[in-house]
């Protein structure tokens, strides 16, 4: 989430928006994240608990070599999604 939140930052997602402040990447983030989940709704609690922490690993050599798929950069890939949830009224853009 650090990465991303970095992005946001360099991107002008920062002004206006609330992110992150402190960096919660440590075995005491962990803790604290995982307890607070426990105020949130539902499925976002369940996320958090069952997600905080880990590092996700994602292998697309299969996809790529038997369908000849190729994916965009995932910053590239965050941004739009930013830019679309601004176009569709969801957040306000970036200031």
């Amino acid at each position: 989430m650090r990465v991303v939140v970095d992005l946001l930052r360099k991107n002008g997602w920062a002004e206006g928006h609330k992110l992150p402040t402190i960096g919660l990447d440590s075995a005491a983030g962990t803790i604290v994240v995982k307890l607070a989940s426990f105020l949130q709704p539902k499925g976002v609690g369940s996320y958090l608990r069952t997600h905080v922490g880990r590092v996700p690993r994602y292998d697309t050599s299969k996809i790529q070599r038997e369908l000849g798929m190729r994916f965009r950069p995932l910053e590239q890939s965050i941004l739009d999604t930013m830019d679309d949830l601004e176009r569709w009224k969801h957040i306000p853009g970036p200031a």
